[in-house]
């Protein structure tokens, strides 16, 4: 029983061995609240989303308001930052196709955009 236990684990490390490294990292989006009035969403190059393609991403928002926060909206997706809190938040999303709304729950008529997925 101990040889085939061993020839089970060995078989077994040689299959994680050679799965592939996935080398292809999610395209990354940056969302800034506050200080004061600042209210941005950007890619990677720092530029102001307007149109994506359907797909996976990844977003990270920095939130330095106590009084506004930063919330996503759009199909099949519904994400938000503490409105009273600050820090970093992360999220890993699948866009699909359709009209996205980002704003602060604090002041949604002056924070505000959206971009479209296609």
């Amino acid at each position: 029983m101990n040889t085939t236990r061993s020839v089970l684990i060995v078989a077994a490390a040689a299959l994680v061995m050679a799965a592939p490294a996935s080398s292809k990292t999610l395209p990354q989006l940056f969302g800034t609240v506050g200080p004061g009035s600042t209210f941005i969403f950007k890619d990677k190059a720092g530029k102001q989303v307007s149109s994506l393609k359907p797909g996976k991403y990844t977003i990270t928002v920095q939130d330095f308001s106590k009084v506004q926060n930063f919330h996503l909206v759009g199909p099949s997706l519904n994400l938000k930052t503490s409105l009273r809190g600050r820090g970093s938040s992360g999220w890993a999303i699948v866009l699909k196709a359709g009209t996205f709304r980002y704003y602060s729950d604090g002041s949604p008529s002056k924070l505000k955009g959206s971009f479209r997925v296609r």
